[in-house]
């Protein structure tokens, strides 16, 4: 499908139909393109890689995969086309080491950009560099296996709402913070300008250290991205929908406002919090004139 010129984002207004259809319409030469990954363009899986580096790490040999498979040079990493000799994920896969470098894998409803895009943020063009077009099967599972064996965390993209919103360390930001957008957009309904301020407020002050701007926005939109109706989500439904009975923040000058939307939304009073300040061990005062513990970091509970 067509994207903007020299962008990720869809120059349709409306897309989500060719996450299970194939688009049949024009492009612009211009504009940069992308391919859905999953049912509409046959089981279709792409290994991202956002660092050059990481090929020969979790690849055994990169340069012979690259006569098997079509793989595509990107602004930064690579693109590896492939089809799992298993069934579909329905939701792709992020992971990330202690290096701060990550492997996607790009399932079912997501998209990336086509060879002869422009990369938005290099403006380096994305070219095949595979001496192959054809599209190679892998076992998915021992893939995701190895990642694990090389240092990427696999087990923290299965973190639990209720564990994400006490706060995340670096090594699950990414991943804790799609499940926190797919949670909201599934059980709220929240659109794209409600998700990015809601994972705005959850970064600056759940997440340590916090994204950049940039990243919240694209992995937001990744969340966008998803058919609703194909994804199997109850799990975080249900974690979602469980009353919460514990809060960390730091408190600064949004501290207090973030009480009173919390009270507000669970329909409790604040004289039913009690606030514990972790950074020097001692109990809060309930009172927003209360200056004593700034900067510090606080857990909220209900009495």
């Amino acid at each position: 499908m067509p994207l903007k010129p020299k962008s990720k984002f869809p120059f349709l207004d409306e897309w989500k139909q060719y996450q299970t259809q194939q688009y049949v319409g024009e492009f612009e030469p211009e504009q940069n393109g992308a391919v859905i990954c999953g049912e509409s363009s046959g089981g279709l899986v792409v290994i991202d890689l956002d660092d050059k580096a990481l090929a020969d790490t979790v690849f055994k040999d990169f340069e012979g995969l690259k006569k098997k498979t079509l793989v595509v040079e990107t602004g930064k990493g690579y693109h590896i086309y492939t089809k799992p000799k298993g069934s579909l994920p329905d939701i792709s896969i992020r992971t990330i080491n202690e290096k701060g470098q990550r492997v996607d894998i790009q399932c079912q409803g997501t998209y990336v950009l086509i060879p002869g895009s422009i990369h938005p943020d290099t403006g380096k063009e994305y070219k095949i560099i595979s001496s192959t077009l054809d599209i190679d099967e892998i076992d998915l599972d021992g893939f995701i296996k190895n990642l694990g064996s090389v240092g990427f965390n696999i087990e923290g993209r299965r973190k639990k709402i209720v564990d994400i919103l006490k706060g995340v360390k670096e090594g699950e930001r990414n991943d804790s913070v799609f499940r926190l957008s797919m949670g909201l957009r599934h059980n709220f309904d929240y659109k794209a300008p409600e998700l990015l301020y809601h994972c705005g407020v959850f970064n600056k002050h759940l997440v340590f250290p916090p994204l950049s701007d940039l990243e919240i926005k694209n992995i937001v939109q990744s969340a966008m991205s998803y058919d609703i109706d194909k994804i199997r989500f109850k799990d975080v439904l249900e974690e979602v929908n469980k009353p919460l009975t514990e809060l960390h923040l730091k408190y600064d000058n949004e501290f207090w406002k973030i009480i009173e939307d919390h009270c507000k939304k669970a329909g409790v009073s604040r004289t039913a919090l009690l606030f514990h300040c972790d950074s020097c061990s001692k109990d809060m005062v309930n009172d927003p004139q209360n200056e004593d513990h700034k900067s510090h970091f606080i857990t909220i509970k209900y009495q």
